[in-house]
Formats: structure tokens, C-alpha cells, sequence
């Protein structure tokens, strides 16, 4: 209805304007060439009923029906508020998670004190590191064991997940005792452990220029303790110049020390 009546009100100021040019040029007509034209006062009331019912059409618009004025606070976006729970007050879910580590933490203090293996002496620290690695690593679900590491400087407590073999977390006494956490350790990287593989196995060759991997890809996979299996085929020569089909399988460890497992011919 606002746009009509705008509509309508333009469309008589437009007749009104024309009327008043055409009359304007009638008038410009008589004084360059002296030709007088008829004067019709009727012109004169039709331009200014033009006028006066355009205006009058714009007023009652905007007495009767006034532009509605946006209301800010109708237009604010809604923002959404979720009623969480006080940072003071524990989720149930987090309190059940924390029973469930009490219980695994007292079965992994049980095995300790149970296994002889462990010196008496050593009990106390690796109950700690047991606790430490339950809380600190979310995939050791149980500690089945601890001792001496063999393969790595310090100690380690051997974890069991429903999903995953298991592996072992190696700790110093130090870091125990200073507080810091214990975490199984990181796979050195695919692309990085297939290289150290293959230069572990060129250096068991003889004629290490004939050295030639599968067109096959090496099969490798990071276990949960941050060892990573590499097992690939490769093409190498002899002394008599024949192309043996050989096997390898490496395992790498974290910082990339490499140790060959196995080497065969096919």
C-alpha cells in the first residue's frame, strides 16, 4: 500500500511538472516570435489540483500509516546459553572416570606388591609411576607390571588397553620424583622410520649399491609404546652377480635408533 500510494502521488507531480513546461514553452513561443496562444486558466487548475492531491495523498499516507521504526532490541542476535556446571562442583562423568582409576590404582598396587621380581626397595616408586601413568596416559587402562628397562635407561610399568596391545612407559626416578607426567612415547615418523630401515639393512649387505627396495610398500605400524615395525622386501646382488629376493624387519625406536630383527631370503 506504501509503494501505491508513493506511486500514484509521483505520477501526479509528473503530470503537473509536464503541464507547467508545456506552458512555460508556450510562453517562450510568444515572446521570441510574437505568436500569442490561447491562455486557458483551466491548465492552471488542473497543474495546481495536481499538486495539492499528491500532497494530500502523501500526508494521509504518513498520518494513517507511519513507517514502523526497527526496534534494536528485537533485531539483536540471540545468543544461546547452555547452563554448565560450576567449575567447583565435579560432572558425574568425571566422577565415575576418577572411581575407576582409584580401583585400577589399588589392582596395580596389588600386582606390585605380589610380584617378586620387584625388590622391596623399589615398591614405592613404581606404585607411583603406575598411578602416574594411569592418570597421566588415557590408553593405559591397567598396569600389569613394572621393572628395570633393559633397552632404555631407567625403569617402566607395563600398561594393557581393551583396544591395543600392550606396551610399556619408561621413567627415571628423577622424573618421578619431580612431579612431571609419564606418557608412552612417540613413534618416530612413517616416512623417516622406512628410511632408517633401509639404511639399516644396506649397511648388513655386501654389495650395498645393488640395494634395491620392493616395488611393494613397506608394511609399518606404531605400536602404543612408540616403537614402529617396519617389515619390507628388497632386491640385492650377490658376489656372483645374482639378484637375491631378501626380507627385512626392523624395529625403530623413538629417537630413530634402529634394530634389524630379522634379515632372509625369500
Amino acid at each position: 500500500m506504501y509503494y501505491i500510494s508513493l506511486l500514484l502521488a509521483l505520477s501526479l507531480y509528473g503530470w503537473a511538472v509536464y503541464k507547467l513546461l508545456s506552458i512555460a514553452f508556450k510562453w517562450f513561443k510568444f515572446k521570441t516570435s510574437g505568436i500569442r496562444t490561447p491562455k486557458s486558466k483551466t491548465t492552471f487548475k488542473r497543474v495546481g489540483g495536481a499538486i495539492g492531491l499528491g500532497t494530500a495523498i502523501i500526508i494521509l499516507r504518513v498520518v494513517l500509516y507511519p513507517v514502523p521504526t526497527p526496534d534494536p532490541a528485537a533485531s539483536a542476535p540471540v545468543i544461546a546459553t547452555l547452563d554448565m556446571p560450576s567449575p567447583s562442583q565435579p560432572t558425574a562423568s568425571a566422577f565415575v572416570n576418577t572411581q575407576a582409576i582409584l580401583v585400577r590404582e589399588q589392582e596395580a598396587y596389588r600386582m606390585i606388591d605380589e610380584d617378586t621380581s620387584i625388590k622391596p626397595a623399589d615398591k614405592p616408586l613404581f606404585k607411583l609411576a603406575a598411578s602416574r601413568a594411569l592418570h597421566d596416559e588415557p590408553k593405559c587402562q591397567s598396569v600389569f607390571t613394572a621393572g628395570n628397562s633393559s633397552d632404555r635407561p631407567g625403569y617402566f610399568v607395563h600398561c594393557t588397553s581393551q583396544n591395543e596391545p600392550g606396551f610399556n612407559i619408561y621413567f627415571t626416578k628423577a622424573e618421578i620424583e619431580q612431579g612431571q607426567s609419564i606418557t608412552a612415547a612417540q613413534s618416530y615418523p612413517k616416512e623417516q622410520a622406512i628410511t632408517a630401515c633401509q639404511d639399516a639393512l644396506k649397511e648388513r649387505a655386501s654389495h650395498k649399491s645393488t640395494f634395491k627396495p620392493s616395488w611393494f610398500p613397506p608394511n609399518v605400524e606404531a605400536k602404543p609404546d612408540g616403537v614402529t615395525s617396519v617389515v619390507m622386501d628388497f632386491a640385492i646382488k650377490n658376489s656372483y652377480g645374482l639378484e637375491l629376493s631378501m626380507y627385512g624387519y626392523c624395529l625403530v625406536q623413538p629417537d630413530g635408533s634402529v634394530t634389524v630383527e630379522s634379515l632372509k631370503e625369500r
